[in-house]
């Protein structure tokens, strides 16, 4: 899910579309036929960016609704991520990142990510982190984007997906059922929160005061952290939904419910 000017776009990967909602009634106004099982959406570029897990990257310009390139990338990729002058593209099966050049729409380098399962990203500072989605897994990686060195820090169990505001990360522990926050520069964990039985892909809600948003999914909770303490300060129950992915979107926060097959929208309360 993501929002551009006008529009709130959602991926539906059993049918393989890409819905474009009216953000002001909720309505689904428009569908674009995407490669199978498409995943996480970016906005880069001047466009949307929609992984599949069909091993191709849908480019898709969002005045029109339309794919207006496809990449080749690699199997069962999770996430996009926009660093200067590149996309990125986490793999899962291959245990690879797909560098994508956003003027030729082709893949310039593929980067091998040992022991680690790329799940969720994020840049920050400068570097590229990469969760790993793998059971049993309790490292992510900082990556240099232009050297490709890469460094590997503690942070969690399964610690599959993040979310960065401008000077930390902020880790979704799958198994462990927290929230971790390291340091940006330093790698090092500042603060840890209870954030439901299933913590999974969270995101950042910018502002005078930052938050985090995380989605339980196994719990039925959407979980809010204060981004300066890392801890949270509110539990929205909405159990049997499936909560899945969030995104922050004109001060809103808007919610795939996977079991439901809805989309919510929440408007936080003042803090």
């Amino acid at each position: 899910m993501a929002g551009t000017a006008g529009a709130v776009w959602v991926s539906d990967a059993a049918s393989g579309q890409l819905l474009r909602l009216d953000p002001t009634t909720g309505k689904v106004v428009a569908k674009t036929p995407l490669d199978p099982t498409p995943c996480a959406i970016t906005v880069a570029y001047g466009s949307l960016w929609i992984v599949t897990q069909s091993t191709v990257l849908d480019r898709v310009d969002p005045r029109t609704g339309r794919v207006v390139a496809t990449v080749r990338v690699g199997s069962v990729s999770y996430q996009a991520v926009a660093t200067p002058g590149a996309i990125w593209v986490s793999n899962r099966s291959d245990r690879t990142l797909s560098r994508v050049d956003p003027r030729t729409n082709r893949v310039t380098a593929t980067v091998a990510t040992p022991d680690i399962q790329p799940g969720g990203m994020a840049y920050a500072e400068g570097a590229l982190w990469i969760g790993d989605d793998t059971d049993g897994g309790h490292d992510i990686l900082r990556m240099n984007p232009t050297t490709h060195a890469m460094t590997r820090f503690a942070a969690g169990q399964r610690p599959a997906y993040l979310a960065a505001t401008a000077d930390a990360v902020f880790v979704s522990d799958v198994r462990a059922g927290t929230v971790t926050k390291l340091d940006a520069r330093t790698g090092h964990i500042l603060a840890t929160a209870r954030a439901g039985d299933s913590p999974v892909n969270l995101a950042v809600r910018s502002g005078a005061r930052p938050e985090v948003w995380v989605p339980d999914d196994t719990g039925g909770h959407v979980v809010r952290l204060d981004a300066a303490t890392g801890k949270a300060t509110e539990v929205i129950d909405v159990s049997g939904k499936g909560p899945a992915v969030v995104a922050a979107i004109r001060g809103d926060i808007w919610v795939t419910m996977f079991t439901a097959g809805e989309v919510w929208r929440i408007r936080p309360a003042a803090r």
